[in-house]
């Protein structure tokens, strides 16, 4: 959960997740503060910060949240469980609204999860949060997220790309079964090296390639 950044973030997750129960959302609009006022189907709205929203979006968080929640919850007598804080407060899930957890981002049967290390080539970086990187394995190209918050935060603060460098990372590989057919989820879950290239011009870090 280090991506999410604090247990104050996490409660806000929980509460807006709560007040969706399970609701489609028709409409996301950002307002000239910034904020984001999100409406139901039924009509219902509510206004939320723009990290929060971003947050909620974001499958791997979700994930993890679901997990945490869902593992001591299915333990018999567990009846709720706390996310708390003895200086910030939290929140509780009790068991009848544990279902509010598990229609989020539900992407199909999970099949299978494995974690490899491996050294990949980057194509193209992203710097918008939330998007996916492109990497370069042998001869076969593909996309993956990267939910290392200190690689992130690395990133955030100028860490320079050249053209021909390496990660040595820790990979993710979640397969799902989705219409007949098999779907696979790639995330870093850590960064271990950036092997740089030398004597190459560094990637412009205002560009998203």
């Amino acid at each position: 959960m280090g991506a999410i950044g604090g247990l104050t973030i996490i409660s806000s997750i929980i509460g807006l997740i709560k007040w969706i129960r399970g609701r489609p959302i028709i409409n996301n609009e950002k307002n000239d503060d910034g904020k984001i006022t999100i409406t139901t189907g039924d009509g219902d709205n509510v206004t939320v910060n723009e990290r929060l929203w971003e947050m909620y979006k974001n499958k791997i968080i979700i994930r993890n949240l679901k997990t945490a929640i869902h593992d001591p919850l299915s333990r018999d007598g567990v009846e709720s469980v706390g996310i708390t804080s003895k200086n910030e407060g939290g929140s509780i899930v009790n068991w009848d609204e544990e279902g509010l957890f598990d229609t989020l981002h539900n992407d199909g049967k999970l099949i299978g999860e494995d974690l490899s290390e491996k050294s990949l080539e980057i194509i193209s970086p992203s710097f918008q949060s939330g998007n996916k990187w492109r990497f370069l394995e042998g001869f076969s190209p593909f996309h993956a997220s990267i939910s290392d918050s200190k690689f992130i935060e690395r990133v955030n603060n100028s860490e320079t790309f050249s053209k021909g460098d390496v990660l040595k990372v820790e990979l993710r590989s979640t397969r799902y079964e989705k219409d007949g057919r098999i779907v696979t989820d790639l995330d870093i879950t850590k960064v271990i090296d950036h092997i740089k290239t030398p004597n190459q011009q560094d990637i412009n870090l205002d560009a998203d390639e």
